[in-house]
């Protein structure tokens, strides 16, 4: 897909980051960081294979709270895709996980 087709999806919604697939297969990430340099660069013709990282680990869905923060701070991210049975099946946000963790904590301080 074209640049501009992401920038209309961010635009559209909330989400910052985009998994890249090819067939089902999670191919790379797109941030909004590369989407909007690649955009400054090389316009939004620009395909989003040319602005997509390709170095971002995916997590499952069974995968402990904790290894996801480690995996997110490990690579960078600001998001990693889901992926069970080598299938997209969501994605997770460092924000997403933080209030996760946020509100954890706060339920097992209220229960002592």
């Amino acid at each position: 897909d074209p640049l501009s087709r992401a920038v209309q999806l961010a635009l559209d919604g909330f989400q910052h980051d985009f998994p890249v697939v090819e067939g089902s297969r999670v191919v790379g990430l797109l941030t909004r960081r590369e989407l909007f340099r690649v955009l400054a660069e090389q316009g939004a013709s620009s395909r989003v294979g040319d602005a997509m990282r390709t170095d971002v680990p995916s997590v499952r869905p069974d995968d402990e709270v904790e290894a996801v923060l480690a995996t997110l701070k490990s690579c960078n991210c600001q998001a990693l895709p889901v992926v069970q049975l080598d299938r997209l099946v969501g994605v997770l946000s460092l924000d997403n996980v933080t209030e996760f963790v946020m509100a954890r904590t706060a339920i097992r301080e209220a229960r002592g």
